[in-house]
């Protein structure tokens, strides 16, 4: 995994920088949730897959979660935000 795709999903001040508030629409978008002491205080990600849900890398493995069920049991759901763009000529613009 290339480590700009690292650093986004692991640092919340990236959806901060970058992300958008309300629901996610386009499965690959990157999904936040915030900081808290389950996770160390240092927030989530996840990524989307459509019809409410994501997938999440836990110490149980990548399975599947609803957005509702993590923000209401796990960690408060707070955004999302495009993955960059990696390996592309349009790197450094931005963008959808």
């Amino acid at each position: 995994m290339p480590s700009d795709f690292r650093k986004i999903c692991r640092c919340y001040k990236a959806f901060q920088a970058l992300g958008v508030s309300g629901s996610p629409q386009i499965p690959g978008q990157i999904v936040f949730f915030a900081p808290n002491a389950g996770n160390g205080q240092q927030a989530h990600t996840g990524i989307y897959i459509g019809n409410g849900n994501f997938i999440s890398v836990t110490s149980n493995g990548v399975k599947q979660y609803s957005l509702t069920w993590w923000s209401n049991n796990v960690a408060k759901y707070v955004g999302y935000a495009n993955p960059p763009l990696i390996g592309r000529a349009d790197n450094n613009k931005t963008g959808k």
